[in-house]
């Protein structure tokens, strides 16, 4: 039989014995015209595209669930229908595509052979379990994936090396499934399916070798060869065979980068965003704005952290980098359990380039701030989300909420309120939380008279955060030019600052509430976290699992003793929630809310909570620690540290390297997971060291 008209029945035939014609001896003497258009194959009835229903998708039992006879041979059906879209596929590129070279055109009929007896042995063997080909609506998903490729390697990349790429894992891994409900039958005809995909695979990876593009790596071209709703993630499935493609002869880099790639395949995403400098936005700096560089620090911690958002997203979410993450940082993180991510490299300026997006439909944007430079960055992908990117407006928070001056506030009246938090004894009094002064002479004279009964005072910006508004003044030290030209631009800035005295902490910590109007109070509390500081004030990292381990016995008493409940800090954040959140919801706020927060020695040597230094509309990094803690195995000790300064990423790779991760069921168990790429990075690190206690983590830090 020739070749084209071998190729037509297998097309076009309307009977289930077109499909699987047995061709004899093939030529391709007579290849004839092109087929053009794009025709809709043959089908009998019960597997034509038009019967498919509203049940096309197949969802993959489970190991047990393959022991009933009905369930196991509807998953047959589904694979059978695969297989026949392949042959329907093969036939129809060696019709549209005479003139390619005869041995690919060879191959490819010998690989159309070997799909209709995969077809043939599927059909056999769910008759058996009791289905017919054809009772169950089929899918197309293939055939509208691939049917219009506009060359042979548009075919080779999406069907050798996406769908039959799969199946190497899928045929694997239901064979074992079989194997363990003891159907060794279905078992070995899997196994033959999947030594036949194997040479498919290869045939098809040596004709991309032949006609990619030689400029680009293997890599560029397969996924730039690639369009929605095909992407790399659908070459691999559960139960990636790293082993046997590198012995196809797929380059570790290749493989690497397919490893670790994520995409939503069903779902539009949620796209997360990070920029810390929202605080900065709200008070006018020009840079942060976006008109001009972001240098120093803040620029380092933009470009650098903005993975951390992978951090809080969810499987097939997307997160907008400055670089992607190589697949040597991505590796563990997935081996951990952390979410797999689409990584979008959005370029620095942030926003400058969103096409990974385009066209696609959203579920919401997750900027870590309603900021103003953060909305005017997102509003090009406004228009294809699912909800709101902000309030009722489209302006964020009110400017009043990002102020020391409101938290001040709301701490006062919370401490007046007699009951509100707790016991008057365990909190912070009202004459301690300070003033907001609107001058550089009012500070001054502030601080002067609390330095007579105190040892130190602080002075804070209205509008910063993480101590990076600060400054210090100890009794005794000289007020020099420096601290009056900050202080005349903070006021300017701001409106005024705040003095107070510096209180002695012992413990620093953050309540985290969700803000819903859908909520039955409009506020959630979330939970608390533990972190730590520098001598500013400014976060440093945070101590996970483990929270209240390393700390000293009178904290402890204060944590446990007296009376007080073990859950006493769940009731504080509670009683915020219930306290702030209808305020904060009136007001047009949604979403994350922390609470700074920290336990402190006063005069007398009594530990006070102060329940609330500042409020942050916004994601945190104290949100960021918790949601690592869902990734510390249970009964360890975690300390995720930010690591700054020269050769800071260097560092957090000397972390991992002296204490590589040990993983245990998705989560981990032992050592050093670098939290942010440290390959990609120019200034900034972090690092998720976790042990038996926090003294190991401790020493696992000092060490490296």
């Amino acid at each position: 039989m020739e070749l084209q008209d071998y190729a037509r029945h297998v097309l076009f035939g309307t009977r289930l014995e077109d499909k699987l014609v047995d061709p004899g001896r093939l030529s391709d003497r007579s290849p004839g015209p092109a087929l053009a258009g794009r025709p809709e194959p043959g089908r009998p009835p019960g597997l034509r595209f038009e019967d498919r229903g509203d049940r096309s998708r197949t969802r993959r039992p489970g190991p047990r669930a393959l022991e009933d006879p009905l369930r196991a041979g509807r998953l047959l059906h589904a694979f059978a229908n695969h297989e026949l879209l392949a042959a329907e596929l093969m036939a129809l590129v060696l019709l549209r595509f005479p003139e390619a070279p005869g041995p690919f055109r060879r191959a490819l009929a010998q690989t159309l052979r070997e799909e209709q007896l995969h077809l043939r042995l599927y059909i056999e063997r769910m008759g058996e379990f009791g289905v017919e080909f054809g009772e169950i609506p089929v899918n197309a998903f293939f055939w509208d994936c691939v049917a219009d490729v506009e060359d042979p390697l548009d075919f080779v990349v999406r069907m050798g090396l996406v769908f039959e790429q799969a199946n190497l894992d899928f045929t694997r891994l239901f064979a074992a499934r079989f194997r363990e409900v003891g159907d060794e039958r279905t078992a070995a005809i899997l196994d033959k399916v999947h030594a036949d995909e194997l040479g498919h695979v290869k045939h098809g990876l040596h004709w991309f070798r032949a006609w990619k593009e030689p400029e680009l790596s293997e890599w560029e071209a397969f996924s730039e060869r690639l369009e929605l709703p095909l992407d790399p993630s659908r070459a691999r499935a559960p139960g990636y065979d790293r082993e046997g493609r590198l012995a196809l002869g797929f380059t570790p880099e290749f493989l690497d980068q397919l490893e670790v790639w994520g995409r939503s395949k069903g779902r539009p995403p949620v796209v997360w965003c990070f920029d810390p400098t929202a605080e900065l936005q709200v008070s006018g700096h020009p840079a942060a704005l976006g008109q001009g560089p972001l240098k120093g620090q803040l620029g380092a911690l933009r470009r650098d952290l903005s993975g951390l958002m992978g951090v809080l997203a969810a499987t097939g979410d997307a997160v907008l980098v400055s670089q992607r993450p190589t697949a040597a940082f991505l590796r563990p993180w997935r081996e951990a359990g952390l979410p797999e991510v689409e990584w979008i490299a959005s370029g620095d300026p942030p926003g400058s380039e969103l096409s990974g997006l385009d066209g696609r439909h959203l579920a919401r944007l997750e900027p870590w701030a309603l900021s103003p430079a953060t909305l005017a960055r997102l509003q090009p992908l406004a228009a294809r989300a699912a909800t709101s990117l902000s309030g009722d407006d489209g302006t964020g928070p009110s400017r009043r909420w990002w102020s020391k001056e409101t938290a001040l506030g709301e701490a006062r009246a919370l401490l007046t309120e007699d009951g509100c938090l707790g016991p008057p004894e365990w909190l912070a009094r009202p004459e301690v939380l300070g003033e907001v002064v609107p001058s550089a002479e009012a500070a001054l004279d502030q601080a002067r008279r609390l330095l007579e009964a105190h040892e130190e005072v602080v002075l804070k910006g209205l509008v910063a955060t993480a101590g990076r508004g600060n400054r210090r003044l100890r009794r005794g030290e000289a007020v020099g030019t420096p601290l009056r030209g900050w202080l005349d631009a903070r006021c300017e800035a701001d409106g005024g600052v705040l003095v107070g005295p510096w209180l002695p902490r012992v413990l620093d910590l953050s309540f985290h509430l969700d803000l819903d109007e859908e909520l039955p109070e409009g506020a959630r509390y979330r939970d608390w976290c533990r972190f730590r500081v520098d001598r500013r004030g400014q976060f440093t990292g945070a101590v996970l699992g483990r929270r209240l381990d390393g700390l000293d016995k009178a904290v402890l008493r204060f944590f446990f003793g007296d009376g007080r409940e073990r859950r006493w800090i769940h009731g504080v954040g509670e009683a915020l929630a219930r306290a702030l959140g209808p305020r904060l919801l009136a007001d047009g706020l949604r979403g994350p809310v922390g609470i700074d927060a920290f336990i402190y020695r006063d005069r007398a040597g009594g530990l006070r909570l102060h329940p609330l230094v500042e409020l942050n509309p916004r994601w945190t990094m104290g949100r960021v620690a918790l949601a690592l803690e869902a990734r510390v195995a249970s009964g360890q000790a975690g300390l995720w540290t930010l690591l700054g300064g020269p050769g800071a990423p260097a560092r957090a790779t000397a972390l991992v390297a002296a204490s590589p991760p040990v993983c245990r069921q998705r989560h981990l168990a032992g050592g050093a997971l670098a939290t942010t790429d440290p390959a990609t990075a120019e200034a900034v690190g972090s690092v998720l060291l976790v042990g038996d206690s926090l003294a190991e983590c401790e020493g696992m830090l000092a060490g490296g």
